[in-house]
């Protein structure tokens, strides 16, 4: 029986050294549990992250617009207010030349204004006339181009420089 109980006693510390110590186990549970559980909740935020990486960076590039976006906002209520929103819309559809060309010529109160460039053809004043912005648009006998803004157009003009006036002076303020 001594043999049968050495034979015995040694597949027991076989298998006892086979077995993880509970001391073992509660320490990496003890120890290890916060560490995974980090690491998990890490992979789930790096996995939302990604899910919204494109809508994310489109609302930070679009950042710098919300300030333009503000004003094309003022602008658009205040000419539904001006009761000229027919005319603004229309805006979008002038060339820049045409557009900068009524920014210049659309103020009333100098009637007697006298300019002269690239933008200044027949065509361009034609296409604001249209648009009910000049009243009047003829040629002169000495070949010069005249031109008359009509009240939407001067209330436009108006309008367009007091919302611009109120930005450049509330962006200077902040």
């Amino acid at each position: 029986m001594p043999n049968r109980e050495k034979q015995s006693l040694q597949k027991d510390d076989l298998s006892q050294a086979e077995k993880p110590k509970p001391y073992v186990l509660l320490a990496l549970i003890e120890h290890g549990s916060r560490p995974a559980a980090y690491i998990i909740v890490g992979l789930f935020v790096l996995l939302f992250l990604f899910k919204i990486k494109d809508p994310l960076f489109k609302l930070l590039e679009g950042a710098q617009e919300v300030k333009v976006g503000s004003f094309e906002l003022r602008l658009r209520a205040s000419a539904d207010q001006a009761g000229l929103s027919k005319e603004f819309s229309g805006l979008e559809t002038l060339s820049d030349q045409q557009v900068q060309l009524f920014l210049v010529v659309g103020d009333k109160n100098k009637p007697q204004i006298s300019y002269s460039a690239e933008e200044v053809t027949e065509e361009n004043l034609k296409k604001l006339q249209e648009m009910g912005l000049l009243s009047e648009v003829k040629r002169q006998e000495d070949g010069k181009l005249f031109w008359a803004v009509s009240d939407k157009g001067h209330n436009l003009h108006q309008l367009i420089f007091k919302q611009v006036i109120k930005s450049i002076r509330g962006s200077t303020a902040t």
